[in-house]
């Protein structure tokens, strides 16, 4: 059997290692993992695969030893080609836009739940941070995005972005994820401690003017009730 297998991670896209990695991971014995390993790559069911002569296993084994003796690469590349096309990776939040924004938000709450959905949704988180650029006179300009951006380069990334280029890119995402959920947990619970001390006060202002009132009729009760919903004080509606 004549056939073309990757011989490093430059040669094992996003897609191929998003099937690649349960069983890398799996506690197959060498044999097993060897024969999933080559159905994935090769796009044949795994009975076509257990009929390769055991001499051209331990060819393919050699060839694929990469997967399980050398780490993945962790430079990461802020620009980078995918079939002819020039991206960048945007690794400042504030560079995003709306869309992007909430892509990632979302992806990063997912993560922080479950850490394989960096792997699985990589392609979709570099699409989501990622932006079409031109080079001009030695320099990147980026290029206005389409509608149909981020499904289209999505695909491709799936299809064709190495994980030499895109595991870094994913670590940096993990950290990033790490560090903005926490960051964000803390946030939401500075913001809810401020309106629970805001809610306090106003109430407290509302009974204070109520009480110096000294009604104590149903106008009164009404009123204060009316007041606390909308957040006003007495003197305010007064």
């Amino acid at each position: 059997m004549d056939v073309q297998l990757p011989k490093s991670w430059d040669d094992v896209t996003i897609g191929m290692y998003i099937e690649l990695r349960p069983i890398l991971h799996s506690d197959k014995n060498e044999i097993e993992r060897l024969i999933y390993i080559l159905a994935v790559l090769l796009r044949k069911p795994t009975q076509d695969v257990e009929k390769i002569k055991i001499a051209q296993y331990h060819e393919m084994r050699k060839t694929l030893s990469f997967l399980w003796e050398l780490p993945l690469p962790t430079v990461l590349q802020k620009y980078f080609t995918i079939e002819g096309n020039d991206y960048e990776i945007v690794l400042n939040a504030n560079e995003l836009d709306a869309g992007q924004y909430m892509s990632v938000v979302t992806k990063l709450k997912n993560a922080s739940e479950d850490p394989e959905v960096v792997y699985n949704q990589l392609h979709e988180i570099l699409a989501s941070i990622s932006v079409p650029v031109e080079k001009v006179r030695k320099k990147y300009k980026r290029i206005a995005i389409e509608p149909s951006y981020y499904k289209k380069v999505s695909k491709d990334f799936y299809n064709h972005l190495p994980m030499s280029i895109a595991y870094p890119i994913g670590v940096f995402f993990w950290n990033l994820s790490e560090s903005l959920t926490k960051i964000i947990q803390d946030s939401l619970k500075l913001k809810l401690k401020e309106k629970m001390t805001e809610a306090e006060e106003i109430q407290a202002e509302v009974m204070k003017d109520f009480l110096k009132d000294g009604d104590g009729g149903l106008h009164s009760i009404t009123s204060l009730m009316d007041a606390l919903k909308s957040g006003a004080t007495m003197n305010k509606w007064m």
